[in-house]
């Protein structure tokens, strides 16, 4: 991230004057650097991967991040696949600020606790497989990427528990993955995609479309967001939602927004006032883009509503979030806990105390279940 401290300083013969405000620039550096670093301190924790991709029999580098809890539980859980803008990699900004955002919405308790890989797009190439095949991010990703994820982490390995989203390039390939597979994904959030049409893109980057297409239309639509929105019309608007956060890139994703309505797919759309920085665009949508995650995969908890309802006035929860114990009123017998994946995890009587322990349990929202009743309540640090 770039720091600008001020106009250009003039060159002076004053060498302690020069110094002094060099130094001060330093500190300045450094205090920035350390506020940035605590402003994004994960809970979760993010590594590199590497492997030999079956298929294309290439080294394959992406980026996992694993939520806070995975080691010490045996929960599954829904999987985020992000892809990166043009000139990104697999480790840039994204795999931090991306998490930073859900771990807020987790202690919001607008959202669930997910795995997200962050796979590599070779730069510039679109999240499709070139003509020649020197650059297979599509395969890559379908049939190499997540299956290793499936077999090696544990996901909910079914469709509606896979989301996939990008950024500027990214959500050129995020809606070319959501329509061209949607067997693969039920959510889409496109973070002011660059969906560039066959004219636009050979416009503004004719040497990439040469690279990756050999110039030729018909190369390009196997990975195009609007022909495949188009030939699998029929098919999408039973299986997929997509929510587009819009910055600069307003005019093609208005354009894509009204392909969406024509062919009755389910959406959301908004605009903020950002430029085309996906920070700006987490800020502005990125917690009503977890809920629209959140409400389409079934909510927080498997077999649960987010919106759980209690008919019992005198059946009641307290503190509320709690950061130790909850206390419960209005019910005596046997109750369940069940967190944000719909597991139980904790089954038991009501002690005569009325006070349950929930210190150990992870950062998040949980419903306890009993006589037909169901409320939700949140744990804090």
């Amino acid at each position: 991230m770039a720091v600008f401290l001020g106009k250009n300083l003039k060159t002076s013969n004053n060498y302690f004057d020069i110094s002094m405000k060099k130094s001060a620039i330093f500190i300045l550096v450094i205090l920035f650097s350390f506020t940035q670093n605590n402003l994004f301190a994960l809970k979760g924790r993010t590594f590199p991967v590497t492997i030999t991709g079956p298929v294309t029999n290439k080294s394959i580098t992406f980026t996992v991040y694993l939520p806070e809890g995975y080691d010490n539980s045996t929960d599954k859980y829904p999987v985020l696949y992000h892809l990166h803008g043009i000139g990104g990699t697999h480790n840039g900004n994204q795999i931090t600020t991306v998490p930073a955002s859900l771990e807020k919405a987790i202690a919001s308790g607008i959202a669930g606790p997910m795995i997200i890989v962050f796979p590599d797009g070779y730069n510039d190439s679109f999240w499709a497989d070139s003509y020649d095949m020197k650059i297979p991010a599509e395969t890559n990703i379908i049939q190499e990427i997540i299956p290793y994820i499936d077999q090696n982490y544990r996901t909910i390995n079914t469709r509606e528990k896979r989301i996939i989203s990008g950024f500027s390039m990214g959500g050129f390939g995020t809606a070319k993955f959501i329509t061209k597979y949607p067997d693969y994904f039920k959510v889409a959030v496109i973070y002011d995609g660059a969906l560039l049409t066959w004219e636009g893109a050979k416009s503004r980057h004719a040497a990439t479309m040469a690279k990756l297409f050999n110039s030729n239309v018909d190369n390009f639509n196997k990975y195009s967001p609007w022909f495949h929105l188009k030939k699998n019309a029929a098919d999408l608007k039973s299986k997929i939602v997509i929510r587009q956060v819009v910055g600069q890139l307003v005019d093609n994703n208005r354009n894509f927004l009204d392909s969406l309505t024509k062919y009755t797919i389910a959406s959301e759309y908004v605009e903020t006032t950002c430029d085309h920085v996906l920070q700006c665009l987490l800020d502005q949508g990125g917690q009503d883009s977890w809920k629209f995650i959140g409400s389409n995969i079934g909510g927080l908890a498997t077999g649960l509503s987010i919106d759980v309802q209690n008919g019992n006035n005198e059946f009641s929860i307290f503190p509320n979030p709690s950061n130790s114990f909850i206390s419960v009123t209005g019910y005596s017998g046997e109750a369940k806990i069940y967190n944000g994946m719909g597991n139980i995890i904790w089954i038991g009587n009501i002690p005569e105390n009325r006070r349950i322990d929930v210190s150990i349990f992870n950062v998040g929202l949980y419903v306890l279940c009993a006589n037909n009743e169901k409320i939700k309540f949140l744990v804090k640090r």
